[in-house]
C-alpha cells in the first residue's frame, strides 16, 4: 500500500493554481492597459500557459494516484484551443 499524500500538498496545489490564474489574467490586462502587448507576446504567453497546465496536471495526477498518460494528456491540453487561436491570429491577422 502506498503512503497517504499529506493534506498540505492539496493546499499547496490550490494556492499555486490560484496564484497562476491571477497572474495570468493580470499580465494580459497590464499589457493592454500600457499598450505594450505584441502578437509574439500573446503566443509566448499561451505557450507558457500550456507548460504550466501540464506541470500542474502532473502534480495533481500524482497526488490522486492516477495513471499518468491520459491524465497529463487531458489536463495538459486544456489551453490548446487558445494557443491555436493565437497562432492563427499571428499568421492570418484575423480570428
Amino acid at each position: 500500500m502506498r503512503d497517504a499524500i499529506p493534506d498540505n500538498f492539496f493546499v499547496i496545489a490550490a494556492i499555486v493554481l490560484q496564484w497562476f490564474s491571477l497572474n495570468d489574467c493580470m499580465d494580459g490586462m497590464r499589457a493592454k492597459r500600457l499598450k505594450c502587448g505584441s502578437p509574439l507576446g500573446r503566443v509566448v504567453d499561451e505557450a507558457i500557459d500550456q507548460m504550466v497546465y501540464a506541470c500542474l496536471g502532473a502534480f495533481v495526477g500524482y497526488m490522486l494516484r492516477v495513471e499518468p498518460g491520459l491524465w497529463i494528456f487531458s489536463i495538459g491540453l486544456v489551453n490548446l484551443p487558445f494557443y491555436a487561436m493565437e497562432i492563427r491570429h499571428f499568421y492570418c491577422k484575423d480570428l
